[in-house]
C-alpha cells in the first residue's frame, strides 16, 4: 500500500509518475455491484491495491484495470470451457472443475461470488447472441437431481424465462444449449 501524508504529497507523487489514479472505495464497490467490505476483502487479499492519503484509504485504478481484465480473461476461459462440453454433448458439469479452470477454488466463500459473477457474464452473451443460457450446464453437487443454483435462476428471470418447473425448465435450457452447440 503506498501512504501519502496529505493530499498535496499525493498529487506531487502523481505529477513525478510515482502514484496513480485512485477511486474510493465506495465506488468500487458500486461499480462491482458489491458491498463497501467486500472491497476491503479485495484489498486484503490483494486482489486490489489500495493508497492511504491521510486516514483514507482510496483503490489504486491500475489494480482495477488489471483485475477486470483478468475477469475478462476468466470470462472466455470459462465459456471456451463450457462450450467444449456442450459441443461434446455433455448435460452438465459440476463447480470444481470449472472453477479449478480459472485457478479458483468451490471452498473459497470470495471465489463462489466470482465464478457467479463470470458465469453471469456468460450466460449475460450467450443469451445476446443465440438465445440460450450457456450456464445451465453448471450445476451444483446434490443429493439426487443436479441443477445449477440460485443466480442462474434469478438472472433467467431477468431475461424473462419462465417456468412452472425448475427440473423441467433446466432440462429444456439444456437441450437449447446443446443443440446449439452442436451445429
Amino acid at each position: 500500500m503506498m501512504k501519502f501524508s496529505s493530499v498535496s504529497d499525493y498529487l506531487e507523487a502523481l505529477r513525478a509518475g510515482r502514484a496513480s489514479a485512485i477511486l474510493p472505495l465506495s465506488l468500487v464497490a458500486e461499480h462491482f455491484d458489491v458491498t463497501r467490505a467486500a472491497i476491503d476483502r479485495m484489498v486484503n487479499m490483494e486482489y486490489l491495491s489500495s493508497i492511504k492519503i491521510g486516514s483514507s484509504r482510496f483503490v489504486d485504478v491500475q489494480s482495477l484495470t488489471k483485475l477486470e481484465d483478468k475477469r475478462r480473461k476468466d470470462v472466455e476461459k470459462v465459456r471456451k470451457f463450457l462450450e467444449e462440453r456442450a459441443r461434446a454433448g455433455q448435460h452438465h458439469i459440476f463447480y470444481d472443475p470449472v472453477m479449478t479452470s480459472i485457478g479458483r477454488s468451490w471452498k473459497v466463500p470470495a471465489d463462489r461470488t466470482y465464478i457467479g459473477k463470470v458465469l453471469g457474464d456468460i450466460s449475460t452473451s450467450t443469451e445476446r447472441e443465440n438465445g440460450t443460457l450457456l450456464t445451465v450446464l453448471v450445476h451444483r453437487k446434490t443429493l439426487g437431481k443436479t441443477r445449477p443454483g440460485p443466480g442462474f435462476f434469478g438472472l433467467a428471470k431477468s431475461f424473462d424465462r419462465k417456468w412452472k418447473n425448475e427440473d423441467e425448465f433446466i432440462e429444456e435450457e439444456t437441450r437449447r444449449v446443446l443443440r446449439q452447440y452442436k451445429r
